[in-house]
């Protein structure tokens, strides 16, 4: 049999096609722009995004003769766009990391109990989520919204131009503010308040659920059969922690891209009240028992990315002269000895544990004496302790971590994975499968179309274990050290930082 996983970003689409023993079959990807007509505004084309869709599943169909017998759907969260009663986009997606909702943030933290809503919804107030972007087109947009028989996210978009049916998974719906996690449906109160109804939304089903089949245009379109089978998917990130085999407490998902996010399984919904401190979101998770607890480095690989592009031109150099990895080049270079550098890395910006947008990045502690490879291991280090606070703070609401499944662009680096593992003294695992996301959404399907009983044996079988990098334990001390050092950064830095941003927000740049 072969399972294919759709998994929709913010950029670009890609499938993976897989047999029931997680081998790759067939893969594509095709990208697409972001829209940012305005500061701040981010939009996604529904035309762009479906015909990617239609694309990359031709491609598949190609190299698999259409026999797939099931599609699941992973997508990013958030973004939203209005339907009306004819099935006619009104407006782009507003996607993700969009920030025009301000406005509609300050309305929920001014008007309303945080605690409360996070007891409904797993979230602390965020100005990302689903129900600020409906609220902005409300006051905006005032036509396309009362014109709007449906508001759609990018899952139960797909789903339904595939199958004619909207539907979206738990994972997804307890990213947007309108879902109460505890009771697995979309939340009366919240909706009122916003102006809309539980049927301008998408039909819930856990995942695994059958939404049906393909319909006989799309099969066409694309040289799918039309016995092609579509079930619920998931949001990226828990689709991603599946991909990697994370299925039950006690174990985390690190997942180093553009941003850093360490996501972890709890056994039951947090009511630590603790939890609103480090801003967690605790969300229903695929299996349907457990939850999930993400934290977020805003400047995960974005600081690796920086600090390649503006101090490392001779290893840029030297790696396209051997078609090497950039950033291993640099990561190799890095000193063998724990570091007394020290990098706040804010470069966008704090989010969890510590939210702050004003933080920025610093170096601490550099000497006449002070070599490049102990600042580049000092920035590996960092970010290491970085998500160190994390898995700290995942401990004090009842979230204990002892094992680690890495994976995204940081995974590719065994020497930054034994850095980690060290750090947080607990073991890394490095998967084989790289597009984990994409990998998770297959896993869904083909626990859905009944080829494996459960996750546990779909896991057992379709997840490629390549290393596990246990911690060091000699370096235990000393790194307990340097972390009680780097934890002192942030509170340090704050005022200035803080002093600085006012500053130049003020339009006062010079001297």
């Amino acid at each position: 049999m072969n399972f294919a996983g759709l998994d929709v970003g913010t950029t670009g689409t890609k499938v993976i096609v897989v047999n029931e023993y997680g081998n790759l079959i067939a893969s594509a990807y095709q990208n697409y722009d972001l829209w940012m007509p305005h500061e701040g505004w981010s939009e996604l084309n529904p035309d762009d995004i479906w015909n990617a869709c239609k694309k990359v599943l031709r491609e598949v169909a190609l190299q698999t003769n259409g026999q797939i017998d099931s599609i699941a759907v992973s997508s990013h969260a958030q973004a939203v766009i209005p339907i009306d009663a004819k099935g006619r986009t009104l407006y782009n997606f507003i996607s993700t990391v969009d920030t025009r909702t301000e406005k509609e943030f300050q309305f929920w933290k001014n008007t309303k109990d945080e605690f409360d809503y996070y007891l409904k919804t797993g979230l602390p107030f965020s100005p990302i989520y689903t129900a600020n972007k409906i609220l902005w087109l409300k006051s905006n947009c005032p036509t396309v919204f009362s014109r709007a028989s449906r508001f759609l996210c990018a899952q139960d978009f797909v789903n339904w131009k595939l199958t004619g049916r909207a539907v979206m998974d738990y994972s997804l719906a307890g990213r947007g503010m309108l879902f109460n996690a505890q009771q697995k449906k979309w939340d009366a109160d919240i909706l009122e308040i916003i102006g809309i109804s539980p049927v301008q939304l998408a039909e819930l089903l856990p995942s695994g659920a059958e939404v049906g089949p393909l319909l006989p245009e799309v099969a066409a379109e694309t040289r799918l059969t039309e016995g092609t089978r579509i079930y619920s998917g998931g949001h990226d990130q828990t689709c991603g922690c599946i991909g990697s085999g994370v299925f039950k407490p006690g174990q985390a998902m690190n997942s180093c891209g553009t941003v850093e996010v360490l996501e972890a399984i709890s056994s039951a919904f947090i009511t630590n009240p603790e939890i609103l401190k480090f801003h967690y979101p605790c969300t229903p998770y695929i299996t349907g028992k457990n939850y999930l607890v993400m934290s977020i480095n805003n400047s995960g690989g974005a600081m690796l990315k920086w600090y390649l592009n503006t101090f490392c031109e001779f290893e840029k150099w030297k790696a396209g002269q051997t078609s090497a990895d950039p950033y291993d080049q640099v990561i190799q270079a890095a000193s063998k000895e724990i570091s007394n550098v020290y990098v706040l890395p804010h470069l966008n910006g704090a989010e969890t544990p510590i939210q702050d947008p004003n933080s920025s990045c610093a170096f601490v502690h550099l000497r006449a004496n002070t070599r490049k490879s102990d600042i580049t291991r000092g920035l590996l280090d960092s970010m290491a302790y970085e998500m160190r606070l994390n898995k700290e703070a995942f401990e004090t609401i009842g979230c204990g971590i002892h094992e680690i499944h890495a994976i995204g662009g940081g995974a590719r680096s065994p020497r930054f994975l034994q850095i980690k593992a060290d750090v947080l003294q607990t073991p890394f695992v490095a998967l084989a499968a790289k597009e984990s996301a994409a990998l998770g959404a297959a896993i869904i399907g083909a626990v859905g179309i009944g080829a494996y009983e459960s996750y546990e044996t779909a896991i057992a079988q379709m997840v490629k274990i390549e290393r596990v990098y246990e911690p060091n334990s000699s370096l235990a001390a000393s790194y307990d050290a340097h972390f009680e050092e780097y934890k002192l950064l942030y509170p340090s830095l704050a005022n200035l930082n803080h002093f600085i941003s006012n500053r130049i927000r003020s339009g006062f740049n010079t001297l």
